[in-house]
């Protein structure tokens, strides 16, 4: 279904005509860079589907937010040809809502902004015959979030059925450079769907493989995990697409088990240090809490 950008109180079009910025009032990040993958308005088994990100400043003074949108599997990096960000600056305590206008259009939103501002985005969509509204949770993805080059990311629930479900595949490359990567998929059982495979990535990029496990050669597979490494860092993640409700669900990277929690009434684990090491501590009214030296940060190319 194809439709300009629309007005929801004040608007401005951002890009090329590419995305609709609505007012609200006011509410879910971190500073410097973020990014939202699959942002999208497209049409699947007759739904149209839509990615609405929402930014909000929080904080007490008029922040400045870039943004730009580049296309699923293009080179993040390379800013030539007037591919600029655009500056929006939002007042404290406002709610900004961006759309994707143009019908078709997939790709990856980055996002720029100070301390303060805070980020959450929704796939929608409606259903052709029932008219009920679907929708998603999209991840924000950020130096907090990313699965560091070299460590995997687990996927867990992959299913191809017989009336239409299936389940496609996506890959962010957070690194500035051309990144490798392998992939690994499982039965419920744990043999392995057919063998490794290699894919590299371009830069900084947004890629998509619809329905990973008919690419693979699956028919008909439920409960299905998958097993992504890479050089660079990156971030995986799944959609489920429900070819009976015609709904569409994200599925983020499996959480570990490698927690610092503890039940009630066991003692946590003292902390370790290399030889000659000492922790950097902060005493924070009476209670020790460690704070990391190495801690990561995204930023533009």
């Amino acid at each position: 279904m194809s439709r300009s950008p629309t007005l929801c109180h004040r608007s401005a079009l951002v890009g090329a005509g590419a995305l609709v910025v609505c007012l609200l009032g006011a509410s879910a990040v971190h500073a410097g860079t973020i990014y939202v993958p699959y942002t999208v308005h497209t049409t699947r088994s007759g739904v149209d589907l839509e990615t609405k990100v929402w930014l909000t400043n929080t904080g007490p003074n008029r922040a400045n937010v870039e943004l730009l949108f580049f296309s699923i599997g293009a080179d993040g990096t390379s800013r030539e040809g007037g591919l600029e960000p655009d500056t929006l600056s939002i007042r404290p305590g406002v709610t900004m809502l961006f759309l994707p206008g143009d019908a078709q259009r997939q790709g990856m939103l980055e996002i720029t902004a100070p301390d303060g501002v805070v980020a959450t985005a929704r796939l929608v969509g409606e259903h052709p015959v029932f008219g009920t509204e679907l929708g998603s949770e999209v991840p924000i993805v950020s130096s907090e979030n990313l699965i560091p080059g070299g460590e995997v990311g687990h996927l867990q629930g992959w299913e191809r059925t017989s009336n239409g479900s299936v389940t496609d595949l996506g890959v962010v490359n957070l690194s500035h450079q051309e990144n490798p990567c392998t992939v690994k998929v499982f039965r419920v059982g744990g043999s392995q769907v057919l063998n490794t495979v290699l894919i590299s990535f371009p830069p900084l990029s947004d890629a998509h493989f619809p329905d990973a496990l008919g690419i693979l050669g699956e028919k008909t597979v439920t409960d299905v995990r998958a097993e992504i490494e890479c050089e660079g860092d990156f971030y995986p993640y799944s959609l489920l697409f429900d070819g009976e409700s015609g709904e569409t669900l994200f599925a983020t990277p499996s959480g570990s088990a490698a927690s610092t929690l503890q039940p009630p009434g066991t003692v946590p684990p003292a902390p370790t240090c290399s030889a000659g090491a000492v922790p950097e501590l902060t005493t924070i009214t009476g209670t020790v809490v460690s704070r990391p030296a190495d801690a990561r940060a995204l930023t533009r190319p």
